[in-house]
Parts: C-alpha cells; structure tokens; sequence
C-alpha cells in the first residue's frame, strides 16, 4: 500500500468516532444502491426522516480522503443530520485512485447526480431543489459539478455532458479548488505528489513542488476548477480555516473569485488554533456547532421552493 493510501485511510478511523459520536433518531438508512451497474464502486446510501413525506429537496454528499481513500460511511453522522432537517440524502461513494484514474470519480459523481433525476417519481424527489455538497476532496468534486451545471463552454472543452438537473445550492467544506497546486505541495515523504501520481499517472518526481507539471495534462482545466466559476455558479456555503495544513489558502481564492463573479454566497472561516480540516463534522469543536447552524440556515433557506 502506498504511503499517502494509508495516510488517508488511517485518518479515516482513527477519526471516525469523534465524527460520528452523535446520533439521529427516526432516521431511515437504504444501504448500499448500486447508481451505475457499470462500476462496482458506485453505491450509496439514502438517509431519510422516518414517516416523511415528499416531494423531498435532495442533498447529495460526496465525502474526502484525497482521492484515494474515504467512505460514505465515515460520514454517516453529518448526513442524518442532514435527513433530520428534512432532506433527502444521497450518500455517495465513487471510485478511488489508483484504481481508478481521473476523471473517474468525476464521471461517477455526475452519474449519481443524474441517478437522483432518475429516481424523482420513485422516491417522489423535487429535482428543482437539488443541493450537492463534501468535504475536501468531496468539497472539490461537489465544486467542480457546479461548474459542470452551469458553464457551457467548460463543458465542451472537455466534453462532459450537461447533467440531466440544475444543483441549487452547494455546501463546501475544506475543499482545493486548484489542484495543481494541491498535488505539487512540498509536504513530507512527497505524499501530495504520490496522490497526483497515482490520479494521473504523472511521476511524483515530476509533480513535487511544480505545478507546471500538469501545464500539457489532458484535465488541467477541471483541475483549475476555479478559473471557470461564472456568474452562474450555484449559490454556496463555504466553511474553511486558516490553520488548515491540506488546503492552505484555498477557501479564500474560492471566495475571492465568487465575490468577483457576483455569485451568492455564504463564508464560515475558522481562525481557531484547534481547527483543523474538516473542522464543520467534528461535532465537538466550538468552530462546528458555529458552521452547523450556517448549514442549517443555508438548508432552510434552500428548501424553499421558488
């Protein structure tokens, strides 16, 4: 097993109790249903308010673990939270590297996204109240399928096709929107690096501390997801910190740019000493219960229907 692998798995249980401590009554869990025959991955869970009735907004949750690692399950707690507002929830997994190579996990995403327009009479969803969200490397995808709904150009350039719904809101947590420079960080043992190599095939040596190394790389402009933000963008909740060591700086660029296009947003910034990446689904620290209530703002306001 490659190092940064089990970097992120580990990460993944040695914090799974403090992320999901917190339990949800009356909350109905369907494990386990296949989005894409095609792929052996592609399964997520429903969570659902018990006794609930719809037509149901929707939130689909796309969890992190660089790429590589990660499980819809780590992030049960978050997404019964999400059910217990009256959502429906969609709790996907996707295909990691090196398994699968980029744009898999993209392709698969968008698939669930499309299952979700598929399933609108079945589960009686409204698919014009569809909101996507992660952390992370979740946080990354649920961006970049924001800017696949909504910019046309930058769906030809890489010919991916407009999905079958509109998102209406997105939640991002701790997210890189520029993956260049995620991957070419000088961090120890090149563990940045590896995760780019094992995505792309590129060697690490190439990649460590050179983001000109994705300059000829066939997805470049889905990796710089953030220069193809319009003043279409969905509106978003963006929680991020300062003392984030996976992303440094990015929240901020993201928000920049949102300011710039116009595009209605929410920010949570976390200046807190103890606020570490991913900060909003450790239920304990002050920082989440602050981003729990923006989350909860944020579902309310859009659940309504226009």
């Amino acid at each position: 097993m490659k190092l940064s692998v089990f970097v992120f798995k580990f990460i993944d249980y040695a914090f799974d109790y403090v992320q999901n401590y917190y339990k949800y009554e009356n909350i109905k869990t369907i494990k386990d249903v296949s989005y894409d025959d095609r792929c052996e991955a592609c399964k997520l869970d429903i969570l659902v308010k018990e006794g609930a009735e719809g037509p149901f907004p929707v939130y689909m949750n796309i969890h992190g673990g660089g790429y590589v690692a990660g499980d819809k399950k780590h992030r049960r707690s978050f997404c019964a939270h999400i059910a217990s507002r009256g959502y429906f929830v969609v709790n996907i997994n996707y295909g990691l590297s090196p398994k699968y190579k980029y744009p898999d996990m993209v392709k698969h995403c968008l698939a669930a996204l499309n299952w979700i327009y598929d399933q609108k009479e079945r589960y009686n969803l409204d698919v014009d109240r569809i909101l996507v969200g992660g952390d992370s490397a979740g946080g990354y995808l649920s961006a970049l399928l924001g800017v696949i709904a909504t910019n046309g150009e930058f769906r030809s350039k890489l010919n991916i096709p407009e999905p079958k719904c509109k998102i209406k809101g997105l939640i991002l947590i701790s997210g890189p929107y520029d993956l260049t420079k995620l991957l070419a960080m000088r961090v120890p043992f090149k563990i940045a690096a590896e995760l780019g190599e094992l995505m792309t095939g590129i060697p690490k040596k190439r990649i460590y501390n050179n983001p000109e190394a994705f300059k000829d790389y066939q997805y470049v402009e889905a990796f710089t997801l953030i220069k193809h933000v319009t003043e279409k963008f969905p509106p978003c909740l963006v929680m991020h910190t300062t003392k984030d060591f996976f992303v440094p700086g990015q929240g901020d660029e993201l928000v920049k740019v949102l300011k710039e296009k116009g595009v209605k947003h929410y920010e949570h910034r976390a200046t807190r000493f103890v606020d570490i990446h991913c900060y909003p689904i450790f239920r304990f620290l002050k920082s989440s219960k602050e981003s729990i209530k923006l989350i909860d703002g944020f579902l309310e306001e859009m659940s309504e229907r226009e």
